[in-house]
C-alpha cells in the first residue's frame, strides 16, 4: 500500500495559469507564486512550485507546502502522520500555514491533497478551502528586504583613480543566495551587499573596497539575520570577499548590469545569487 502511494515516477502536476482574482487548484495541482511571498520569516520565491497538502492534528488544521516532485499521494486520500509516507511529507514541508478555525473534512492526525481556493488581492494571497477558512501569504514590500544592516551605512564616491568597471560596483545590491546546505537541504537566503568605498591602493597596485555583507533569515538552515563589514579586493574582473565565518564570496558584473554572486564555505556548501542594484530612492532598514 505504501509503495503504491509513493509516486517517485509520477510527473509533476501542471501549475495553474494565474488570471487575476479567485482561482481553484484541484487536488495535486501545483501552486506557483507569481511573485515572492512571505509567511512570518519564511520566503516563498517567485517561480518555485508547491503541492498544497491539508493536515489535521488533534487541535487544529494546517496547509503544508511541499516542493513539487518530492512526494505525492492520490487526491482525496489521507495518510496518517505516523506512516513512512506521512513522515516524508511533513519532513519536506517548507512551511505550515495554520487555518484560523477547525476543519472536519479529513480525519484527525492525517494529511492529504485537497481542492484549494486561492485569492489574489494584490498585497496578499488568501489560501483556503472552498467555502472554508483561509490563511494569508503576504507580498513583501521591495522597501523591506528584511536583511540586517548596521545603522552607519554610508556610500562614498569611488576614488578618481579607480577604473570605470570597478567603480560600477559602488552602491547597494539585493538578491537571494540559493543552494543546498551540505548538498542536502535546499533553501534561499536574502542578501544585501552595500559597497561603501572603493579606492586604489597605490602601494600594492590593487583596488580594494569596504563593504557591508548583510543577510536575512533562512529557517531551513537555522540562519538568523546578521552582517559583516569587511574589505574586499578586485582581481581579474572579480570582486572577492573573505568573511569572518571563513566563507569565500565572489561577485562578477554581468552584461545586463547585475552581479553574479558565489558564496562558498567548506562546512556549508555553495550558494549562488543574481544581485540587482537598489535605487537610491528605495529606503532600506
Amino acid at each position: 500500500m505504501i509503495i503504491a502511494l509513493i509516486l517517485a515516477t509520477v510527473p509533476v502536476t501542471q501549475a495553474w495559469a494565474w488570471p487575476a482574482g479567485v482561482n481553484i487548484l484541484h487536488a495535486g495541482q501545483a501552486f506557483c507564486p507569481p511573485r515572492t511571498l512571505t509567511v512570518g520569516s519564511v520566503v516563498l520565491s517567485q517561480g518555485r512550485c508547491f503541492n498544497v497538502f491539508l493536515l489535521r492534528s488533534t487541535q487544529r488544521a494546517f496547509f503544508a507546502l511541499v516542493p513539487t516532485g518530492v512526494v505525492f499521494i492520490p487526491p482525496r486520500q489521507f495518510v496518517r502522520f505516523d506512516t513512512l509516507l506521512g513522515q516524508q511529507i511533513t519532513s519536506r514541508t517548507i512551511v505550515f500555514l495554520p487555518l484560523p478555525s477547525p476543519v472536519a473534512s479529513i480525519p484527525i492526525n492525517t494529511i492529504g491533497l485537497v481542492i484549494v481556493r486561492i485569492e489574489d488581492v494584490g498585497s496578499r494571497f488568501l489560501i483556503g478551502l472552498p467555502g472554508g477558512p483561509t490563511t494569508v501569504l503576504v507580498v513583501p514590500s521591495p522597501q523591506q528586504p528584511r536583511v540586517s544592516l548596521p545603522d552607519d551605512v554610508r556610500i562614498f564616491p569611488p576614488s578618481p583613480d579607480v577604473s570605470q568597471d570597478e567603480a560600477a560596483f559602488s552602491g547597494r545590491w539585493a538578491g537571494e543566495l540559493k543552494g543546498k546546505w551540505r548538498g542536502l537541504v535546499e533553501g534561499n537566503l536574502p542578501h544585501l551587499l552595500v559597497v561603501e568605498e572603493i579606492r586604489r591602493e597605490s602601494s600594492v597596485g590593487t583596488t580594494t573596497a569596504i563593504v557591508v555583507f548583510g543577510w536575512g533569515t533562512a529557517p531551513q538552515w537555522s540562519v538568523s539575520p546578521g552582517w559583516y563589514r569587511v574589505r574586499g579586493t578586485f582581481e581579474a574582473g572579480l570582486f572577492h570577499l573573505t568573511l569572518p565565518s571563513g566563507a569565500q564570496v565572489a561577485y562578477r558584473m554581468s552584461s545586463d548590469g547585475s552581479l553574479d554572486a558565489t558564496y562558498e564555505r567548506a562546512d556549508f556548501g555553495i550558494l549562488r545569487a543574481t544581485m540587482q542594484r537598489i535605487p537610491e530612492s528605495v529606503l532600506i532598514p
